[in-house]
């Protein structure tokens, strides 16, 4: 989904819970009555309190979903990033098709797990590459020729001189 918009506001914060947790097991408040006060979910706080029974070094909360489901890993994301942005830098313009392109070639040849769409059309998927441009402040123009006289008249030298 391109642009998403959260309709609700679920769940309770760790702390909120972790605080009624306490009421219950230290000063004998019933579950009900926490929950109650402190405005949680019976049941949710019921198996926050069985899981902190459980273990006491029990982690739990809310993680980032969209960190779990990100398809190429961070570090090659980035290298992918930096090849873009050098291809750009050196006058080789590339469309956003051709990136999406680019992106399928980076991830089956590293052998990373991609949706079957990826793999039956020969390309990433344009929300793939919405959220992936968004990540790493990458912008893209249409590509246009660049003779190489212009390419060459703005070198260090010739730039100086026009300030």
């Amino acid at each position: 989904m391109r642009n998403y918009t959260r309709k609700t506001d679920r769940g309770a914060p760790r702390d909120i819970l972790m605080r009624a947790a306490q009421e219950v097991l230290r000063n004998n408040k019933s579950k009900a009555a926490a929950a109650k006060d402190f405005n949680v979910d019976r049941m949710t706080l019921s198996r926050f309190i069985k899981k902190i029974q459980q273990s006491e070094d029990a982690i739990t909360g809310y993680k980032a979903v969209a960190a779990a489901k990100t398809i190429i890993p961070e570090t090659m994301e980035k290298d992918l990033a930096i090849h873009l942005v050098t291809l750009c830098d050196i006058f080789h313009g590339l469309s956003q098709k051709s990136c999406r392109v680019l992106a399928f070639e980076f991830c089956s040849r590293n052998n990373v797990n991609m949706p079957r769409s990826w793999s039956e059309h020969g390309l990433a998927g344009q929300d793939w590459w919405l959220k992936f441009a968004e990540r790493h402040q990458l912008t893209l123009r249409a590509p246009e020729s660049t003779s190489l006289a212009r390419a060459s008249a703005f070198n260090k030298p010739a730039d100086s001189g026009l300030i």
